[in-house]
């Protein structure tokens, strides 16, 4: 009997091991994204953050007018007055915003395990309850949520992610489901009411709340003397036409900002849209701006499958309605959202292509379907993911294995590609502060690089905000600002490429790249500062990654015109600065680009540089590296949008040396996706050893000819090293 104790003991003991390995690898995803998006903070503004602080001019203070003036035919109030918030206590630092983001964030999936508790779906155990509480916040708080976590303008997408999920949570606790003892459930009628409007102010999709609510009635009311008895009909009748005229002001915000922006598009289309929307959020690993995918059928399969998934759970749901339980509203309430957010979505954004869908914002909404798909299994299937009650833990284990080898990919690509973004980024700022202009990179920060240029110049320098507060505009000096230390430690430094801002009347200058090797101190982040001959300051870098020891931390800067004696870098140590490099601008550095280069920054609807040797989608993973003896593989694809034809031909830019890539190649699949029979040869390949670029690190660019051959778009730039 002795022996048989222990064997039962140890048996537990293995059994809450494993249940805690299994909950360990399910809390790992929401609580590493939580460190993801501290790592990932900055405080530049960029893309439609740029336009919404244009429009809202902050050091103005808070108006009316502004707070509720449309963007991109949004209302987005809620998001304005956290970016104010933010602005008036910590001068824009975007901390609030990203803790707004957070709690957000996280709101949603504790509303789906709360609704485990008080409507219907209990487990009772407490491991099978810690079990799902991890999947909900696991399939929900993941890296595919980084960019509305770390952007601010995205809030509106988190806010009415929280809204409508706390509305459906109120909506499925006022339904007229069994007689209730005390009448009509005002409180919880009056909350529903309150936050649809709420969620109309957060953002467009707000609006949905109440035809998704009109939409699951319906369907699962069939005794409508319960529903008159239930239903506050004046305030309903009040509430409605207050929607009815807001959603009046939406649609001619809509109409006249784009006119009828479906008309025209294939039904197809617009189905592959809603379905890359609802059903796709763990796709989203590839190129930026907006993704697209080396095999756009495996996409599509797998997010009609999951879609298909989502009217099983409803129509089983809709054949029990007799039994239906206030979970099973709140769930069914939530997939009917996405839903009406998809097809909303496909009417209005469909003219940017089906694969816009896939967009990075749209998680935030989407996962939230995802949410309730798994709630409903969970809550009426629990033995298909949990086992029985009181049972072994392989199946639970197994299950958390499933989900992180689904989540892991775009949990750790999302990552990388957006630390790439954000030193993209920070070259940029460094480039504004310093006053030098270039195209290509400024681009990074809005599709017309005239326009962040003069918002730094002209409104955030004299108000000293974002990345410039603490940097005077160029030239000044740096006597006067640092101490400059003479005698200490020097770290050692490598220059690794010196070229010319494309230029600019009055604003031109140089751009400089670096290494620093061998240094075992902590110096990622750190800015860095240009100082000439006359011991002016010309210009500002910044050290964007911090390498292993003995090997190298990459840095950046941009400076102005000098006399011809180039200029020392020092590292920037509150106000004492540390000598890291000297640069002197070759005479031979990279020229002002062609004429004939168009003003426009090619997209995933002009090319995709799928691989670069092993390496498939390259743009979205860190830097490539080529052994020096190897060879440079790149293939991809590349059309004429404009004319809807192939290209005149697709050249490959590296360090401003232009070699011509092998065109025409066969890709039926690209002309299938883009339904365009003219694209099926519009593939390219270009095989160059790696001796003819040299060691180092180089800049690669795409250009794509148009078709009549007169002229080139490029793509933003690539860095990879030979060595």
């Amino acid at each position: 009997m002795e022996l048989r104790f222990h064997g039962k003991r140890h048996a537990a003991t293995w059994k809450a091991a494993a249940t805690l390995l299994g909950l360990l690898i399910l809390w790992a995803f929401p609580l590493s994204t939580l460190c993801m998006v501290v790592a990932l903070h900055h405080d530049i503004p960029w893309g439609d953050d740029i336009s919404l602080l244009a429009a809202m001019r902050p050091e103005k203070g808070l108006s009316w007018q502004r707070l509720f003036q449309f963007h991109n035919e949004h209302q987005i109030v809620f998001t304005k007055l956290t970016v104010f918030a933010d602005y008036a206590t910590l001068r824009g630092r975007y901390v609030l915003t990203a803790a707004m983001a957070v709690l957000l964030a996280w709101w949603v999936p504790l509303v789906y395990c709360r609704s485990f508790r008080l409507l219907g779906g209990a487990h009772p155990a407490c491991d099978r309850w810690a079990w799902t509480a991890g999947l909900l916040c696991a399939v929900y708080m993941n890296g595919n949520l980084l960019w509305a976590l770390t952007t601010p303008i995205l809030l509106q997408h988190l806010f009415v992610a929280a809204f409508a999920t706390t509305a459906a949570y109120a909506f499925s606790l006022a339904a007229p489901i069994d007689e209730a003892p005390n009448g009509v459930n005002r409180r919880a009628w009056a909350l529903f009411f309150a936050l649809s409007g709420l969620a109309a102010l957060a953002g467009a999709n707000g609006l949905l709340i109440l035809p998704a609510a009109l939409l699951v009635a319906v369907a699962f009311f069939t005794d409508w003397k319960a529903v008159r008895r239930a239903a506050p009909w004046r305030l309903i009748a009040a509430l409605a036409a207050v929607a009815l005229a807001v959603g009046v002001v939406y649609y001619s915000a809509y109409r006249h900002s784009s006119g009828s922006p479906s008309q025209g598009v294939p039904w197809a289309n617009l189905v592959k849209f809603a379905v890359f929307f609802t059903g796709g959020p763990f796709w989203r690993e590839s190129t930026w701006p907006v993704e697209s995918h080396p095999s756009p059928s495996l996409v599509l399969t797998t997010c009609a499958a999951f879609c298909g998934l989502l009217i099983w759970l409803v129509v089983d749901r809709l054949r029990q309605r007799e039994t239906v339980s206030r979970f099973d509203l709140f769930q069914v309430f939530m997939i009917v959202f996405v839903i009406l957010t998809a097809a909303a979505g496909a009417w209005s954004r469909v003219e940017f292509g089906a694969a816009e869908g896939l967009n990075k914002k749209y998680p935030a909404t989407s996962l939230l379907a995802w949410l309730a798909a798994a709630s409903l299994i969970l809550g009426r299937r629990p033995k298909v993911f949990l086992g029985r009650e009181g049972g072994g833990t392989a199946r639970p284990i197994l299950v958390s294995v499933a989900a992180a080898a689904l989540i892991l990919p775009a949990h750790v690509g999302e990552f990388h590609a957006w630390r790439h973004w954000r030193d993209q980024l920070q070259e940029a700022a460094a480039m504004t502060a310093s006053g030098v202009y270039d195209e290509i990179r400024l681009k990074r920060l809005y599709f017309d690089p005239e326009v962040p240029f003069r918002l730094a110049l002209e409104v955030w320098r004299p108000h000293g905000v974002y990345f410039i507060r603490e940097w005077p505009a160029p030239p000044y000096n740096a006597a006067s600002r640092f101490e400059i230390d003479r005698n200490g430690d020097l770290l050692t430094s490598r220059i690794v490429h010196v070229e010319r801002a494309s230029q600019r009347s009055n604003f031109t200058g140089w751009l400089v790249w670096g290494e620093l090797v061998g240094t075992r101190e902590s110096l990622q982040g750190r800015p860095l500062v240009f100082v000439d001959s006359s011991g002016s300051v010309a210009g500002y870098g910044y050290i964007s990654e911090e390498m292993t020891q003995g090997a190298s931390a990459h840095w950046f800067g941009a400076f102005r015109g000098t006399d011809g004696n180039g200029v020392k870098v020092y590292v920037r140590e509150g106000k004492r600065l540390r000598k890291m490099a000297s640069v002197t601008p070759p005479p031979g550095a990279s020229p002002t680009p062609a004429l004939t280069l168009v003003d426009e920054v090619l997209d995933h609807r002009d090319y995709s540089l799928e691989r670069f040797n092993e390496v498939v989608t390259p743009l979205a993973k860190p830097p490539v590296r080529v052994a020096a003896g190897g060879r440079l593989v790149l293939s991809g694809w590349a059309v004429d949008r404009y004319a809807q034809k192939p290209a005149a031909g697709v050249e490959v830019e590296i360090d401003g040396d232009v070699y011509p890539c092998v065109y025409g190649r066969k890709r039926e699949d690209v002309a299938q996706y883009f339904q365009q029979p003219a694209y099926k040869n519009s593939g390219f390949l270009l095989d160059l050893a790696a001796a003819q670029v040299g060691p180092g690190w180089h800049e690669l660019r795409v250009r794509v000819l148009s078709a009549d051959g007169k002229t080139y778009r490029r793509s933003v730039p690539f860095r990879f090293e030979v060595k």
